[in-house]
């Protein structure tokens, strides 16, 4: 393996920790409340505090990080992500870990540009669309990851203990990263980076969308197969990197420009399996629909080398990205579970279909455009 591809999987792992760290509060959510009394508002927001980062500073990241150097700041979120969540080992109360999740998120802020912005630009050939698509991944199997951690964890374990535990693997996907070499970035015409304000502002409200079809359905998909007693219910999430893997592994065989079809014919499958999956309470549209996010959010991720290739384009259209899908993340969810107190489930999956509809018709817009 060439050393620039292996800088480019310890980049990848990386993500895949940042996806862990974000996802290790939802498996203790209860025992957080119960334990001091906070509610589940305070364990909620030990988790969205990170994604309040993203949504109020990703944006504004994108220049000044290239200024920097991608992979100094790529070394600080390390060393962010891997101290707050050292930081665990400690007895914390309430306000300790308030303080651990900061400086967590921080670190993932800066990684959620940096990382995929040197990735976009690694001189890996045509393994970039590949890993710029398993980037799409991170986020789902960190959150998967940490269910399956916490569960394999003895139940008369302490919850401090626990959450410590977690240090061990984020600190293991994390420290190498210090050890990536600086690479010279690819080099782009004037002309391809002045494409950046036709279809990058596309692919950040699309990717916005996608957040709303994951977070407004996964958040709710547990309430859902409760009150229909849906068997199988348990295996949709895992879906969603099934999807991103399958991207990953057909952007090569694609020429790169096709990345954004892809993303399309990603965003019609989620809105098919939406539009079925609450009125007829079908597991294959429920199926149908998480495959399709992954498929939808890798394939929008790796359009972004052909919607902003060299650094400023790549690192400011993924900062914005990042902060429409912060934003959307933030909102979406209470604006689902309004829906579903008032309209029910059908009114949820409609919802769901035109937001997927709609990301769908901007990029295929943008795309005719370019």
């Amino acid at each position: 393996m060439s050393r620039p591809l292996l800088d480019a999987c310890l980049v990848l792992a990386f993500g895949y920790a940042t996806g862990l760290e974000l996802g290790k509060i939802a498996p203790y959510a209860v025992r957080i409340a119960d334990n001091y009394g906070t509610g589940l508002a305070f364990s909620g927001l030990l988790t969205s505090v990170i994604t309040l980062f993203v949504a109020i500073f990703a944006a504004f990241l994108g220049r000044p990080l290239v200024r920097i150097g991608l992979l100094p700041c790529l070394r600080a979120a390390v060393l962010l992500i891997v101290a707050g969540a050292g930081l665990f080992v400690l007895p914390l109360g309430p306000a300790g870990m308030m303080v651990a999740r900061l400086i967590e998120g921080a670190g993932y802020v800066l990684a959620a540009v940096a990382a995929p912005a040197w990735l976009a630009n690694a001189p890996i050939g045509s393994a970039r669309p590949m890993f710029m698509a398993l980037w799409g991944s991170v986020v789902p199997v960190g959150f998967a990851a940490a269910a399956a951690l916490a569960g394999a964890l003895p139940a008369q374990m302490p919850m401090g203990a626990q959450l410590a535990v977690f240090a061990v693997p984020v600190a293991l996907l994390s420290l190498p990263v210090l050890a990536v070499r600086g690479v010279a970035p690819i080099r782009t015409v004037q002309a391809d980076v002045a494409r950046w304000g036709d279809v990058a502002w596309s692919l950040a409200v699309a990717f916005g969308l996608y957040v709303f079809l994951s977070m407004g359905f996964f958040s709710f998909l547990p309430a859902f197969a409760q009150e229909t007693g849906l068997a199988g219910s348990g295996l949709v999430p895992l879906m969603v990197p099934l999807g991103s893997f399958a991207t990953a592994a057909l952007l090569p065989v694609l020429r790169r420009e096709n990345g954004p079809a892809l993303a399309v014919v990603g965003f019609a499958m989620a809105a098919l399996g939406a539009f079925w999956m609450f009125s007829h309470g079908s597991l294959a549209a429920l199926f149908l629909y998480a495959f399709a996010c992954g498929v939808s959010s890798s394939a929008t991720l790796a359009s972004v080398l052909v919607a902003a290739p060299g650094e400023h384009a790549s690192a400011r259209t993924l900062g914005v990205m990042a902060q429409c899908g912060g934003v959307i993340a933030f909102l979406g969810v209470p604006f689902a579970g309004a829906l579903l107190d008032h309209l029910g489930w059908e009114a949820l999956g409609l919802a769901l279909a035109l937001a997927a509809g709609g990301a769908g018709a901007i990029l295929l817009g943008a795309r005719r455009a370019r």
